[in-house]
């Protein structure tokens, strides 16, 4: 059974609206990390050591979830071209209908 148009639309808006929120976190996480560099690189006294540590661990985590939120939003991007395909709630694979309640 196809998916309802009214549902489709429905769906689309949800990702628009998360592909917009996750573009705006992944462009904080990159000034993050390049603030954070910048600190690190400019920071030389061994009295910073600590602080250096901790710029780096946030750094790499901030690399990690931006990461992360890319390949969310690389899904998400597939799925709006898969709905301006109109291929949505069709497997991939066989090409068969897949359950709206899924």
């Amino acid at each position: 059974m196809p998916i309802a148009q009214k549902d489709v639309e429905r769906y689309r808006e949800i990702l628009l609206d998360k592909r917009e929120a996750l573009v705006g976190q992944v462009e904080n996480l990159v000034k993050e990390a390049a603030s954070s560099t910048a600190a690190t690189e400019l920071s030389k006294s061994p009295q910073e050591d600590a602080e250096n540590a901790a710029g780096a661990y946030e750094q790499d985590f901030a690399f990690i979830t931006m990461e992360s939120e890319e390949e969310l939003l690389r899904k998400i991007e597939h799925s709006l071209r898969r709905i301006k395909e109109g291929s949505i709630g069709q497997c991939g694979e066989s090409g068969n209908d897949i359950n709206p309640d899924r």
